[in-house]
């Protein structure tokens, strides 16, 4: 029996980054028509024709007539909305027969997800985009730009794209790269489904390569020997990123004194989470508040906001403005303070006193318990480590009551023995800790082009799930 291919192509117009569904095309044959809602019934057919392939195929036979290449995928998921799903698509045929693909792979961990890699070629530059509607639209100056900005983006001419498929409140869900969410269900809120018609046959072939490859016992060694590393997780030692990149180390230790790193260390490092150095106040005000924050500002070495400046004038200056109603308060009114802190008015926005990379900021909390009050410094992540340290410092030398959060993991970080994080290309570097078991590892990055074989060999890299046909299949 011989397989039958079938393609659908994608064209673009305009910027690559928008995608006209009526200008798809399906490819039957040599038969070329416009997709159009009598057409979605072709797509079932496609879905069932592509099935239809004999168990020695290799990569090339089945992803040759892939329906889209990886700029095409990327427009259709690179925007996704910060709740999910992103999509909803019936749970039509051609859904169906994608999930009893999928039901064919063992379920893993307790929620039962079904995962696999599913692999697309970089393609064309059209695939890419128009240069000469991009010239006009002034987003490239030459055709050599443009074909760098191309290179630049898919160095690599195979993409892959890790593909997550559970179930729950009913319905089928998918994940591209576990952000871009596809829900399917039959009711009235799906999405155009002609336009991701070729999301879905992409997903169909990916799915069947799967299969086919678990079955032979080689598709594990596939994903082994081709997945990139910068779609794996690992760690590597914070001391060995330096030795590679040591202008990373002169940037983050600008500013600070070796002794400071070691007087932190000696004071907090070894201290129980939470626990306080100096004596606690029986009371406290807002005005004491904004006075510990000046002498962290101060300590850090930020510019004084002006003349004769309060220290209101410096929270004004370097905090988040979401104060909430605290800088409203009688500065000089402990009875103010505690009522305004009885209240619930504060969340986490009013105690920034510094931003960080990305969302992140350092906080200074206000803490009460029965021995008194007392500041908590909480800025255990990179870009805020070092100033973490002079606001503890700063406190502990004005005699204040003061705990640090991650104590331990700051101090080693300072010192370049912290283990980093290294997390798949399709994470954001921040609030990854659910990729890992270590909680001591509360930072992450990327893996960087620059230098990459280096990162590579000196990381430590975690085994990739084993992907299992269901013996029943």
């Amino acid at each position: 029996m011989h397989a039958i291919h079938i393609s659908i192509n994608h064209v673009f117009h305009g910027t690559p980054r928008i995608i006209h569904s009526n200008y798809s095309i399906i490819v039957i044959g040599r038969r070329r028509q416009p997709i159009t809602p009598t057409h979605i019934a072709y797509s079932n057919i496609c879905a069932t024709l592509v099935s239809i392939q004999i168990p020695h195929l290799r990569l090339g036979a089945i992803m040759h007539h892939r329906t889209l290449f990886a700029p095409q995928i990327d427009n259709m998921i690179r925007s996704p909305r910060s709740w999910e799903p992103d999509i909803y698509l019936p749970l039509d045929t051609a859904a169906t027969q994608l999930f009893d693909v999928l039901d064919n792979i063992e379920p893993l961990g307790e929620d039962g997800f079904r995962l696999l890699w599913i692999p697309a070629e970089r393609g064309p530059i059209t695939a890419f985009g128009h240069y000469d509607e991009l010239y006009e639209d002034g987003e490239y100056q030459t055709y050599q730009e443009f074909e760098q900005s191309w290179l630049s983006s898919y160095p690599d001419e195979t993409v892959w794209y890790k593909i997550t498929c559970t179930e729950y409140d009913d319905c089928r869900h998918l994940f591209i790269n576990g952000r871009f969410c596809i829900r399917f269900a039959n009711d009235d809120h799906t999405n155009n489904p002609e336009y991701y018609v070729p999301l879905m046959n992409w997903l169909m072939c990916g799915a069947q390569y799967c299969v086919i490859q678990c079955k032979n016992d080689s598709y594990n060694t596939i994903i082994r020997e081709k997945l990139p590393f910068d779609m794996r997780t690992g760690t590597i030692l914070r001391r060995d990123v330096w030795d590679i990149f040591p202008e990373n180390k002169d940037i983050f230790l600008n500013g600070i004194h070796t002794e400071d790193i070691l007087r932190f260390t000696q004071l907090f490092s070894s201290l129980e989470e939470g626990t306080v150095l100096n004596k606690k106040l029986p009371t406290l005000t807002s005005g004491e508040y904004f006075k510990a924050c000046m002498l962290g500002y101060e300590a850090s070495g930020y510019a004084c906001p002006k003349m004769d400046a309060t220290p209101l004038d410096w929270c004004i200056k370097y905090a988040d403005f979401r104060h909430h109603g605290l800088r409203d308060l009688d500065q000089n009114s402990p009875e103010d303070f505690e009522a305004w802190m009885d209240s619930k008015q504060a969340e986490g926005h009013t105690w920034e006193v510094r931003p960080g990379h990305g969302f992140s900021w350092m906080h200074l909390f206000p803490r009460k318990d029965e021995g008194g009050w007392s500041f908590n410094v909480s800025g255990a992540n990179y870009w805020s480590c070092i100033q973490a340290i002079h606001f503890a410092l700063a406190l502990y030398d004005a005699e204040l009551p003061v705990s640090v959060l991650h104590a331990r993991q700051i101090a080693h970080m300072a010192n370049g023995k912290d283990l980093i994080g290294i997390v798949p290309r399709y994470r954001l570097p921040v609030y990854c800790s659910d990729l890992f078991q270590d909680k001591d590892i509360i930072d992450y990055m990327r893996l960087p082009y620059e230098q990459r074989d280096k990162i590579i060999k000196k990381a430590h890299w975690f085994d990739l799930p084993t992907v299992h046909i269901k013996a029943s299949s």
